[in-house]
């Protein structure tokens, strides 16, 4: 996440706050907010999820597909028809 980070160009507070949550939780560490403020938490990371969805579908509309490799990363590509040509 850290690398794909561009503050602020490419962030929202939502998106900083579900990237603590998540780093929190990978370390192994609690996550108070999580039991105090679930409802913030769930609100974030809906924010972020819709945004990613929104940001898909743009790229879908650009002419863009994606697709993950096997170390889970995904990758972004131009579409090509059957010629093997950019659509």
């Amino acid at each position: 996440m850290r690398r794909a980070r561009r503050f602020p160009q490419n962030t929202c507070p939502a998106s900083r706050h579900a990237q603590l949550i998540a780093e929190t939780l990978a370390g192994g560490r609690d996550c108070p907010m999580l039991r105090e403020e679930p409802e913030h938490v769930a609100g974030s990371i809906a924010s972020v999820v819709a945004d990613l969805f929104g940001a898909r579908t743009m790229l879908d509309r650009l002419g863009y597909t994606w697709t993950v490799r096997p170390d889970g990363a995904v990758i972004w590509k131009r579409k090509t028809n059957q010629s093997g040509e950019d659509t």
